[in-house]
């Protein structure tokens, strides 16, 4: 798969996020400075799990995406 060239346009830079496991806090924490920082964010692994708050970061991760991708596994 190929990303369009002008995707990053506007970013000064790249974020990227390791598994979230529901630690609501700590992702809300992450995307906050991403966005402060003009970054583009690439979330990594799970964002439910462990954690007590998996609604809350499910919620959030749909408000902020922009560009889905599905993984190669699921093919």
């Amino acid at each position: 798969m190929q990303l369009d060239e002008n995707l990053l346009n506007g970013f000064s830079g790249i974020r990227v996020i390791p598994d979230v496991h529901g630690e609501f806090d700590q992702f809300d924490k992450y995307i906050n400075e991403a966005i402060s920082g003009k970054l583009f964010v690439i979330q990594l692994g799970d964002l439910t799990d462990f954690g007590d708050k998996s609604t809350e970061c499910l919620e959030l991760a749909l408000h902020v995406v922009v560009y889905p991708v599905r993984p190669s596994w699921t093919n």
